[in-house]
């Protein structure tokens, strides 16, 4: 008979340790296996291995939830007997601990034979109350964590011959809901995912939260095709809440090969969602193979960040700004590159993001930092002169409380002018969060950039009220309107009302002289890009601006 043998490492890949009780029951040798710390005893008694009989008979579970029970059991004696369709139960029941009902989530499947019969059920019992063998738990639905019933699929998957496929998605941008209607709101939409996302999928699946905005489903497939339908299902049915509308993203794995571990699987189909985060065409994507060498990728660099940064692996970079009349530098932006004793450069944006989604990114964006405070320190010791060097401030970053205070305590520390380090955050919605960072480095008497303008979120409506300083033109939005009359008028119009309006504007990814020409004939005043430089060394960089390197590396 089926029993729990690895009960830990499943519950470890999909996310919930916080179950209470879990039991699995065969029918045909009327046995039954059982793991729960609920109760001192037993939740099952010992009179009959029928769990759902004993449930029903146990004193501890509330008699006005037994009847939804009940229908259940009714259904899955009848389909003991004659063929019938899986059949899946989940409600909320109250169960007596030290002598007071708590709310529980129940949740049961039973699962047919090749005759289609039933022939075994799996169920779960988790706390939604914080309790379970008299100490505090965990909630699910506070935590996005929910029972998943991980003993029916392990069981489908290894006494069938059908086909399983694990499916994976996510709301694109969910952060934006959050910032523009509120987290209250942000809440509903997942809940109403969750809540009908069985009833859309089919019954026929395993569906869950896995946590945060990111939904799971396991299920039987014929073919692509099906996989395909289904999921355009979801996306008619649920990529809208109230008035709120939203894409989402899947990544999709099949199983074909059922000895690989279930954590394997799931982060297998995480690759491939992920993959598809800045494809605004393709919202669908199958894992492939070279996915696994990102997802070692990414074990490599949370395993070895800590260290590059204590052993000086990430090297600043500078790409110079240069007034467009005369090419003369008149700036920089700090660059990070992180160059890898074995491995050599390691690109921006495949480090970059990792260290974002994992929150080191606060690290080292305050290790840029300091090093251009000391960089410009020895300029200006150097009595050749200095000009303002811009470091990116991640979206991330942007959201700690001392955000303004710690970066002042490093300009006031190596004791240089406020003006020369420059502020560049990428735009974003506004939201009270990030409004009060952007204010308070504004207090502290920082120049602050809007990087990317164009390139999501920004119109020119927003310039009326920012409390940005400089406007950076995105290189996309450079790049595409330049292609068309229209695109030069936009363009056109967005340098004029900026200037108007007193705000400096700096255009990114400059390339070719007609684009400087066309930036200059319309007031744009400054650029970088490969017609002036490509990031370089520190050194370099002196070169090109004082005629000799100053600082030592």
């Amino acid at each position: 008979m089926k029993t729990f043998e690895h009960k830990d490492e499943l519950f470890d890949v999909l996310m919930i340790r916080n179950y209470s009780a879990c039991f699995f029951y065969d029918v045909s040798a009327n046995q039954s296996d059982y793991d729960g710390n609920i109760f001192d005893k037993k939740i099952i008694c010992i009179d009959c291995a029928d769990p759902i009989a004993n449930l029903l008979l146990s004193k501890n579970v509330n008699d006005s939830d037994k009847p939804a029970i009940d229908e259940f059991y009714v259904a899955f004696k009848k389909a003991i007997q004659t063929p019938c369709e899986e059949k899946y139960f989940e409600s909320l029941i109250s169960i007596k601990i030290n002598d007071a009902f708590v709310p529980m989530s129940l949740s049961i499947r039973w699962i047919n034979d090749e005759n289609g019969l039933a022939s075994k059920i799996v169920g779960f019992i988790v706390s939604i109350a914080g309790y379970a063998a008299g100490k505090p738990k965990s909630n699910p639905e506070l935590s996005g964590k929910r029972p998943f019933p991980v003993e029916t699929v392990m069981e489908r998957m290894m006494t069938t011959k059908e086909n399983y496929a694990i499916i994976q998605f996510d709301i694109v941008r969910f952060k934006v809901i959050n910032e523009v209607y509120g987290e209250e709101i942000g809440d509903a939409v997942l809940e109403n995912i969750r809540r009908n996302l069985t009833a859309v999928w089919g019954r026929d699946a395993v569906t869950c939260r896995l946590g945060a905005d990111i939904f799971a489903v396991f299920t039987e497939y014929s073919n692509k095709n099906e996989i395909e339908c289904r999921i355009k299902n979801i996306q008619d049915k649920l990529q809208n809440y109230n008035d709120i509308k939203y894409k989402f993203t899947f990544g999709v794995y099949l199983v074909t090969d059922k000895s690989i571990k279930l954590r394997k699987m799931t982060d297998l189909v995480a690759l491939a969602r992920r993959s598809q985060k800045n494809n605004a065409v393709q919202t669908i994507a199958y894992y492939e193979d070279k996915f696994s060498d990102e997802l070692y990728s990414r074990h490599k660099i949370e395993n070895e960040m800590q260290n590059a940064l204590e052993t000086g692996q990430f090297h600043v970079y500078l790409q110079p700004k240069c007034r467009i009349s005369d090419g003369e530098i008149v700036g920089a932006e700090a660059l990070v590159r992180w160059i890898h004793p074995e491995d050599g450069i390691i690109p921006p944006d495949k480090f970059i993001p990792v260290l974002e989604e994992n929150g080191f990114v606060e690290n080292l964006d305050e290790y840029v930092h300091t090093s251009v405070c000391k960089i410009i320190r020895k300029w200006i010791d150097s009595g050749l002169g200095a000009v303002p060097i811009s470091v990116n401030v991640s979206r991330v970053y942007l959201n700690k409380p001392n955000l303004a205070s710690n970066i002042k305590r490093i300009v006031n520390k190596y004791n240089i002018p406020i003006e020369l380090l420059q502020l560049e955050i990428t735009e974003t919605f506004e939201n009270d969060e990030a409004d009060l960072a952007i204010q308070r480095l504004k207090d502290n008497g920082f120049t602050l950039l809007m990087d990317d303008f164009g390139s999501g979120y920004s119109s020119l409506n927003t310039l009326k009220n920012t409390k940005f300083d400089v406007i950076k033109l995105d290189r996309g939005f450079l790049g595409h309107s330049m292609l068309t009359e229209r695109g030069q008028k936009i363009i056109t119009h967005t340098i004029a009302m900026t200037n108007d309006i007193g705000l400096e504007i700096v255009a990114e990814g400059v390339e070719s002289n007609e684009q400087a020409a066309f930036l200059e004939n319309n007031g744009c005043k400054c650029a970088q890009g490969y017609l002036y430089s490509k990031p370089i060394t520190i050194s370099e960089f002196e070169e090109k601006a004082f005629g000799q390197a100053i600082v030592k590396i």
